[in-house]
């Protein structure tokens, strides 16, 4: 193809893109990016209030960079922080920031929406040294808020809720408190920046740019009224407090389709070169495209519907709920038979006066499975634990669901996952050979096996994934899989097996086939995890699976692992830290200091964790308070499943 013939596809291309954008008329475009490439079910949250502001908000999840026709296209364009590098994430580009400066002198809001606490420190990092050089007189705290009028709260880090500052100039802001996720401080050198506050700190501020706004604020403020990346300790919210938050993001993306009352917002100091030398991480130096490449569309987002078509509970749980707790002290190598036996004793009478269906509690099978790395005297005690365990709950309607933990694996890990930006993100490569036939078959098989023989008690494995997230898959024995299956020329994929891991994601998200790449890992895990379950299935009929993950932005490792795992037989479940989303059984970690039978609404039910061994209330009195949680839920009228 000549160059006049490339030239003129590339204008037929950029003039098909800006048609179909006219059917949207610039000034109430709204594009999201978001480098942590979470599921746009995810999402919903945060786009509501856009919606009904006025907005049409479009999603481009597989190409979270700005480009030179987005500015063209969009009025608004909420940038949402990556997790880098504390979690799997893309992150900020240098080359970002001019086009983004660029965007809001001509009249475009941009809306930064940061990721708070143990994660995003990279981009928090970047973006303040932005807000820095260009004089927007905003800075990123380092530490989240708490809420230290909650001194007795049980939860480890309440969140103080946010007040409108009574005279910012967003009209029509509720002036009562109102819940919004984990924020940090901001520091501004203009009081007018302010529009929000929690515990007398600024938490979401402004800035003009020529004739553009700038807005800083939390991605969980944004996200508080649907699912976040990171599940929230605040309590679990009544309408009331929710209608508040609400209004205040409604009235907030109101505001930013009035320029003329922007005024009062201060203007941007003068402006220096931006100085990104010591980052934290090494950073990207891909230049911005003109579009994005070919095949990465934007999707049209909308507000959260409720799930259709969910399979029904299991047969243990007596198709009421899913109660669970986990306590992983029972089969601890180093556990006496006695001291086990009055804990178990303990743990029982608790699980009966809180009306819990199952004990969660890890199988320890790695010492049997894997018995080249462990002791002799290793095995023998959990061999020696697992009737003891199992003939304690013959005697109740309990449900055992051996735990089994990929971070606790004994094999040799010369091979990690690796992120995106080449980092560690977990402790084995997710496609390894050696991880699914070395590991993962026997671990399970022999909890197959141990469930053929006490079918009355062990009712499922649950599969404890630990820290794999969307933004991996980079390590060689994943990368090779994946690779396999994307659209190319084998000398282009033979030039990137050459690549180092650092250089592989962005290779992919030039190329527009990140999407298929990532569909190509979700399918080959499917593919094994049915595998397994197919094996499973000899030994034992009734055995259920279940994957814990921490978050509810499912990546496709546990996707896989879900679509993988489920059949006719039996539903997955699906443990998480979070209401989740999608068609998936969810059981949600219950807040012991905010009980409400709400989790009842949208999950499958709940799982206390005692996994340190500490309880986090006195038994007795938390035992009546679960017990009276479920009696909630099942009243006529109630909130909960029934």
């Amino acid at each position: 193809m000549t160059r006049a013939l490339r030239r003129a596809r590339l204008l037929l291309l950029a003039g098909s893109v800006l048609a179909l954008a006219a059917c949207q008329p610039r000034a109430r475009r709204l594009l999201v990016l978001d480098l942590a490439l979470t599921d746009p079910a995810v999402l919903s949250g945060i786009a509501e209030p856009w919606l009904g502001g006025g907005y049409h908000v479009e999603y481009r999840r597989f190409y979270p960079h700005p480009t030179r026709i987005d500015p063209t296209q969009y009025h608004v364009v909420v940038v949402l922080g990556g997790l880098a590098p504390e979690a799997p994430s893309d992150a900020l580009r240098p080359a970002d920031l001019a086009v983004l400066a660029d965007w809001v002198r001509g009249g475009a809001v941009l809306v930064f929406g940061y990721a708070a606490g143990r994660e995003g420190s990279l981009d928090r990092w970047i973006m303040t040294r932005w807000l820095d050089a260009i004089g927007a007189g905003i800075g990123i705290g380092d530490q989240p808020l708490r809420d230290s009028s909650q001194r007795e709260s049980l939860s480890p880090e309440p969140q103080p809720w946010l007040v409108a500052r009574a005279d910012a100039p967003v009209r029509d802001a509720p002036l009562a408190p109102f819940p919004a996720g984990r924020n940090h401080s901001l520091t501004v050198a203009n009081r007018n920046a302010v529009l929000a506050e929690a515990a007398g700190r600024t938490v979401i501020a402004a800035a003009r740019l020529g004739d553009g706004l700038i807005i800083v604020t939390s991605r969980h403020a944004l996200a508080a009224l649907g699912p976040d990346i990171r599940p929230s300790t605040a309590p679990l919210l009544s309408v009331g407090d929710l209608q508040r938050t609400r209004a205040y993001l409604a009235a907030l993306a109101r505001w930013t389709r009035r320029p003329a009352e922007w005024a009062r917002v201060p203007p941007v100091r003068r402006s220096r070169a931006i100085d990104l030398t010591g980052s934290p991480r090494p950073l990207s130096s891909a230049p911005v495209p003109r579009m994005p490449p070919d095949g990465v569309d934007a999707e049209a987002l909308a507000p959260a519907a409720a799930p259709i078509g969910r399979p029904a509970l299991p047969a243990w749980t007596r198709r009421q709920s899913v109660r669970v707790l986990r306590d992983d002290r029972l089969l601890q190598r180093v556990t006496l038979s006695g001291l086990r036996a009055r804990t178990l004793d303990s743990l029982v009478e608790f699980l009966e006066t809180a009306g819990l269906t199952a004990l969660w509690a890890g199988a320890g099978v790695g010492a049997v499975a894997e018995s080249a790395h462990w002791q002799n005297w290793e095995r023998e005690a959990i061999r020696n634990a697992w009737p003891q365990l199992a003939e304690r709950l013959q005697t109740t309607s309990i449900r055992w669901l051996p735990g089994v933990a990929l971070a606790d694996m004994r094999l040799p890990r010369d091979t990690v996952e690796l992120d995106a930006l080449g980092d560690t993100a977990a402790p084995w490569a997710a496609l390894d050979s050696r991880l699914w036939e070395g590991l993962l078959r026997q671990s399970v098989r022999t909890i197959a096996r141990l469930a053929a023989e006490q079918p009355e008690v062990i009712a499922g494995v649950v599969l404890d994934l630990g820290s794999y997230g969307m933004a991996t898959g980079f390590s060689d024995p994943t990368f090779r899989v994946g690779l396999a299956a994307v659209p190319g020329d084998s000398a282009w994929k033979a030039a990137l097996l050459m690549l180092p891991a650092t250089a592989r994601y962005d290779s992919l998200l030039e190329s527009g086939r990140l999407r298929a790449f990532y569909d190509a890992l979700e399918h080959a895990t499917a593919q094994r995890a049915g595998a397994l379950r197919a094996e499973v299935r000899r030994f034992s009929r009734q055995l259920g699976f279940a994957v814990r993950h921490q978050n509810p932005t499912i990546d496709w490792f546990s996707v896989g692992l879900l679509r993988g795992f489920s059949d006719s037989g039996g539903p997955v479940l699906l443990f998480t830290n979070a209401a989740s989303t999608g068609p998936w059984l969810s059981v949600v970690r219950l807040d012991p200091a905010f009980m409400s039978a709400k989790v009842f609404e949208d999950n499958a039910g709940f799982w206390l964790d005692l996994a340190d061994g500490q309880w986090p209330a006195p038994a007795d009195s938390l035992a009546r308070l679960v017990r009276q949680l479920t009696r909630e839920a099942r009243l006529p009228g109630g909130t909960g499943r029934r």
